[in-house]
């Protein structure tokens, strides 16, 4: 996948499955009035007015153990689509 915003098909085989694949840094963690820890995501290439999301501080390892992120880290956000 290219991280340059540009979409490509992923494979010859699924042509119709497009990704692309967008730069962005966690910003800061936040956690919510009911409890829960989220991350705050500035992605770099997004309209002024969109640039952060908030996700779920959960992420999993190769192992599927949960790991936290921390403010500073870089990301990568994929967003794919299926065309039927």
């Amino acid at each position: 996948m290219p991280v340059d915003g540009k979409p490509e098909p992923e494979s010859e085989q699924s042509a119709q499955e497009f990704s692309v694949v967008l730069r962005g840094s966690v910003e800061k963690i936040i956690t919510t009035a009911k409890g829960s820890v989220v991350a705050q995501i500035t992605i770099a290439d997004a309209d002024e007015l969109y640039r952060e999301i908030r996700v779920s501080n959960v992420f999993l390892d190769g192992n599927g153990g949960s790991v936290p992120i921390e403010q500073g880290t870089e990301v990568e956000i994929a967003i794919k689509v299926r065309r039927e």
